[in-house]
């Protein structure tokens, strides 16, 4: 999933707890959001690395155990109330669920092209897959719309629900 479905999710992840009675600020989304992105930082170190395109997915940050460690960063820096620290959590897992979505889709055989496996879930108990990837970031960016289009279409749709919700308010 690229950075507009992430953003929509976590937004939608502080409306529901808005929704279930735990108003949360304006600052405190952001910081759900930016929590929900963060992940994605090694994006950019990845342009040192050489790990672009998929193989981002490959570095600590895109496991459980780095969102842990992300996590534990931001409960100290930010100090917030245990329902935004549990709505940071989830986000930071969100956006591996989500990155990891056409793999499940093509498990479940709802798509039937082949993907690979985004996120190394055991991390640091099992060794990241050898399989083939796609290193470049434009290249990654066509095989997602025009290859993985049911993926996109979920997160056009992601996108368009939480649009409605911040306009409804």
């Amino acid at each position: 999933m690229i950075t507009g479905g992430h953003i929509a999710a976590s937004y939608l992840l502080t409306q529901t707890a808005t929704y279930f009675g735990y108003p949360i600020s304006p600052v405190e989304i952001m910081q759900v959001i930016v929590a929900g992105n963060i992940v994605d930082v090694d994006f950019l170190t990845g342009m040192v690395t050489g790990k672009t395109g998929e193989a981002h997915h490959q570095n600590i940050t895109h496991t459980p155990f780095g969102t842990l460690i992300i996590w534990g960063v931001l409960l100290l820096i930010l100090r917030p109330t245990i329902v935004v620290a549990v709505l940071l959590l989830l986000s930071l897992l969100l956006h591996l669920v989500l990155d990891d979505i056409g793999y499940w889709m093509y498990k479940l055989k709802l798509i039937t092209l082949v993907t690979n496996p985004q996120i190394n879930w055991l991390y640091p108990f099992r060794a990241y897959h050898k399989n083939k990837l796609i290193m470049g970031n434009v290249e990654v960016i066509r095989f997602y719309f025009l290859k993985a289009w049911p993926v996109a279409l979920m997160e056009t749709i992601l996108i368009i629900a939480a649009l409605f919700v911040f306009l409804k308010q």
